[in-house]
């Protein structure tokens, strides 16, 4: 057993800042750690689904009628192109009104940072690279057209 390797949660043992880390494309809002930051613990749904997934109407609406039924409270990663044939204003006004004051959407999130606070309880992910070995949370995936399965 002298070759076994435990591996994750890779944040947690990060001493580099999270930005210092950031390998995304997409500009980060870190405006969503203080509001985890107010919430109880184990308490948030966070949903992202990669930087190149893209749904269809139906599954969005699929998504968020899941996410509201549960009534936890969820941060949602809802990028601007992630919705085809939407408008992203529309898309967040959707998922503000359903989750009737239980929904932060960002366009993009620190994900480690994210994922290293206590009011996260849950992780709705495509299980791409950086999300799967990121998180030892409970987690739930959902393979969409993208870096995980293509087209």
């Amino acid at each position: 057993m002298n070759n076994v390797f435990a591996i994750g949660p890779v944040h947690a043992m990060s001493s580099a800042s999270a930005s210092a880390l950031a390998s995304s494309l997409w500009s980060e809002d870190d405006g969503c750690i203080a509001w985890l930051d107010g919430q109880a613990d184990r308490s948030v749904v966070y949903l992202s689904l990669g930087s190149l997934a893209v749904i269809s109407q139906e599954q969005f609406t699929e998504f968020l009628s899941g996410i509201v039924a549960t009534g936890y409270l969820f941060l949602w990663v809802l990028r601007s192109d992630m919705v085809e044939a939407s408008q992203d204003v529309v898309l967040q006004e959707a998922v503000m009104a359903a989750g009737n004051g239980k929904a932060r959407i960002v366009a993009w999130a620190p994900q480690r940072d994210v994922l290293r606070r206590r009011a996260v309880g849950c992780f709705l992910t495509h299980a791409g690279w950086n999300s799967a070995p990121a998180s030892m949370l409970p987690s739930s995936t959902s393979t969409a057209a993208g870096d995980v399965c293509g087209r």
